[in-house]
């Protein structure tokens, strides 16, 4: 290498050192870019004098582009969904809450799931579109913590982490959500997906399947006149909330059983990368065209690296 060429090299170490010191990815950056990398495989071919190849296989199930007024998941379209579930006393576990894994050990929820008449969730299922009443799918819950500023029967900061007793090894249907959000996938009348298993209408049952459906986000001008006098929002709609609606059908909605799940989108640029955008809270009627409320993840960022990857640990609420 000649000597101008040393030099371009070494301005080109010294820039990405420049790079990596002062735009440093997080650590749930790093952990999304890790879990969403397609992994290669060594592949014999079956002709003799062939040489080995290698494959790329994608960590995920590509979504299909299209709760109430939903449609069925694909088996690993959102490989962090969990369903939160509640023993009682005769031993059966009712799944009621929703929630995303956003590392191998953690899901995100809402706190109102966690603070509840029937208390925390003891247990989580993972990597299922169908909910099973067998006992090998699901995780118990270690630890909880509850946002310090939730204060019900108001809904601000509703929003809660559990803790697994076991680490997760990710795979094609358990994948954690990334948390960081790039700003121009949000946008006002951007589309947005919410997942569930809860009621599919006013008054109807769960739906034991995973149910996706597809929103649009409401300004917030606009969302704080559907709630200007709310009795869970005293002081109306905060900033560190968001309304959404039908996207192209006023049936569209999330309900009862839906709350602490995920309001996702996907990466323009990876189909395997989804954002976690918020968490679903609370509405009115289901379906009733009525925008429901979700609390937005950004704002609670340092709070939930604190104790996900904490370099000064929270203590958890039990």
């Amino acid at each position: 290498m000649d000597i101008l060429g040393s030099k371009i090299l070494i301005i080109f170490i010294i820039l990405d050192a420049w790079i990596a010191h002062c735009h440093p990815r997080s650590i749930d950056q790093e952990e999304c870019r890790q879990f969403s990398t397609p992994r290669q495989t060594q592949a014999m071919p079956l002709l003799p004098d062939i040489f080995p190849f290698r494959l790329k296989t994608d960590l995920c199930t590509r979504s299909n582009p299209l709760i109430v007024g939903g449609t069925t998941a694909e088996p690993g379209e959102f490989p962090h969904m969990a369903a939160l579930g509640y023993q009682s006393d005769d031993g059966e576990i009712e799944w009621l809450c929703g929630g995303s894994l956003i590392s191998s050990r953690f899901v995100i929820t809402a706190a109102h799931c966690v603070k509840s008449r029937r208390g925390a969730p003891q247990w989580v299922q993972m990597g299922m579109v169908r909910l099973q009443n067998t006992t090998e799918y699901n995780r118990r819950v270690e630890a909880t913590w509850v946002y310090s500023d939730y204060d019900p029967p108001a809904v601000y900061n509703d929003i809660a982490l559990l803790k697994l007793e076991q680490t997760l090894v990710p795979m094609l249907n358990i994948r954690p959500i990334c948390l960081s959000v790039p700003e121009d996938l949000i946008t006002p009348d951007s589309k947005v997906f919410a997942t569930g298993w809860g009621r599919t209408g006013y008054g109807l049952d769960s739906s034991q399947t995973l149910l996706k459906v597809p929103l649009k986000m409401v300004d917030d001008e606009k969302c704080k006149t559907y709630y200007s006098a709310d009795r869970f929002l005293p002081d109306g709609i905060s900033d560190r909330q968001f309304c959404a609606g039908p996207y192209d059908n006023d049936s569209q909605d999330t309900c009862q059983g839906d709350s602490g799940g995920p309001v996702q989108v996907t990466s323009r640029d990876n189909e395997c990368i989804q954002f976690l955008v918020g968490i679903t809270s609370f509405g009115k009627y289901c379906g009733s065209g009525t925008p429901g409320v979700y609390m937005k993840i950004a704002p609670f960022l340092p709070w939930i690296r604190n104790i996900v990857w904490p370099t000064e640990p929270i203590w958890p609420s039990r």
